[in-house]
């Protein structure tokens, strides 16, 4: 191999926001950059490629969540000198009622086949310091690399149609449906206050039709006739933001589970370049981004949304939120920290070793 350069295998699934998010940005902004006299160069492979012979090649593999190859192919790339990262952004214990339990996240899956690959790898890393603590149980070489970005690359979806209602909605993927159920209590008070009911309107967003999970969210607001309900399809990942166009408040409740005391603030990431108030569940203010309107009641909510129908009010809400995620959003670290993560592989044994 080149003695210039640490070349990086890095393998993606291209519709995964996850993996954009760990993997493609953080890589494709590092690739060509120089640490200590050496060039990273990063190759990208989608993750339904069979992952070429030419990995024996590359200096650093790294990937997320899973690959295409057994603990024993890895293992054997790595007793030819090539280095693994593994990284994960969730934990990866969920409870029966999650819709990833019987899915292809199965809990035989994700109490043993993750653990295998953090036991394996010669790094990990994760979003979160609570998701660092699982991990280091595992592997002694854990990196911390928040899902933080450079919010002038995103500027284009900052700015709002407009309209005559207050928008609310929520916004994600099934793995928040638990959270979302914890909106009933929410969704009843709003029906049953007039001005409330009369001056939102509801924006259902990211849903995949004919999911049963799906089917069950959008009925929680459907049912109650006199709300105005907007439901609006999945978007691939480069329009998924666009989504936010027409969201002036998106609801965050959380489950108050190890799951969630794991997860990443990315949701508070993209109401800071939508330019979009979040209200929800105080462990969000635990996290890398602090910046919410903490709502845990359905009174809670009442009453932020109430105060929000005050334009100069809402934009005042809007401009403190925004205050604390920008200070608290330092994507230049991230990224000079995966530069770090990526050299001390290179260069360093970290490999287990057994006491004298």
């Amino acid at each position: 191999m080149e003695n210039n350069k640490i070349k990086v295998l890095a393998i993606t699934k291209p519709l995964s926001g996850s993996h954009f998010w760990r993997i493609f940005y953080p890589l494709s902004k590092i690739n060509g950059s120089i640490v200590e006299d050496k060039e990273i160069e990063v190759t990208f492979k989608d993750f339904d490629d069979s992952i070429p012979k030419e990995a024996e090649n590359y200096n650093i593999l790294i990937y997320h969540w899973d690959i295409g190859l057994s603990i024993q192919e890895i293992g054997r790339l790595q007793s030819i000198g090539v280095k693994v990262i593994y990284s994960i952004d969730d934990f990866w214990e969920f409870s029966d009622y999650h819709p990833y339990y019987n899915s292809v996240f199965s809990r035989n899956y994700a109490q043993n086949r993750t653990k295998h690959h953090m036991i394996n790898a010669d790094g990990v890393i994760v979003t979160t310091e609570r998701l660092a603590l699982h991990a280091m149980k595992y592997n002694d070489n854990v990196a911390i690399l928040p899902n933080f970005a450079n919010p002038e690359e995103f500027k284009q979806f900052g700015t709002k149609t407009p309209s005559d209602k207050l928008r609310v909605g929520i916004i994600g993927s099934l793995s928040h449906v638990p959270d979302w159920m914890l909106l009933k209590g929410t969704i009843n008070r709003i029906a049953k206050n007039k001005e409330l009911a009369e001056k939102i309107e509801f924006h259902i967003c990211g849903v995949v039709k004919d999911d049963k999970n799906w089917d069950e969210v959008i009925k929680l607001f459907t049912v109650k006739k006199n709300l105005k309900v907007v439901i609006k399809e999945y978007q691939p990942l480069d329009k998924y933001l666009e989504l936010y166009n027409e969201l002036d408040v998106i609801l965050m409740p959380l489950e108050f589970t190890e799951f969630n005391h794991c997860k990443s603030a990315l949701k508070l990431w993209e109401c800071l370049v939508t330019n979009t108030i979040p209200l929800g569940s105080s462990l969000y203010a635990q996290k890398e981004l602090k910046g919410i309107g903490v709502c845990e009641s359905p009174i809670d909510y009442e009453k932020a949304l109430i105060e929000l129908l005050d334009r100069d009010y809402y934009n005042k809400v809007l401009e403190h939120i925004n205050k604390v995620n920008s200070e608290d959003n330092k994507w230049e670290l991230r990224l000079e920290h995966t530069k770090a993560v990526i050299n001390t592989a290179f260069i360093d044994d970290l490999s287990p070793k057994l006491g004298d």
